[in-house]
């Protein structure tokens, strides 16, 4: 089956891969992603906590303090 497929150009191949690595250093990508983890991280820490009020308290700090973090790191380490 494969000789019925055309290779693709390692330009075509190098634009996909720019296209894909410029989404991933998107800030929006970052902050989706973010959400995600303080979601996980909120489920996970469903034990600690004794209330739902708390469960939202846990899901807004783990958010605010992701948020933080990558817009330090993203201040320092701009080029």
């Amino acid at each position: 089956m494969r000789f019925m497929f055309k290779q693709a150009s390692s330009e075509d191949l190098e634009s996909d891969l720019n296209m894909v690595i410029e989404i991933l250093h998107s800030g929006y990508f970052m902050l989706i992603e973010l959400f995600f983890w303080a979601l996980l991280l909120t489920i996970v820490t469903v034990p600690a906590q004794h209330s739902l009020l708390h469960a939202v308290i846990f899901f807004f700090c783990y958010y605010v303090f992701g948020i933080g973090l990558f817009l330090l790191l993203r201040g320092l380490l701009k080029d």
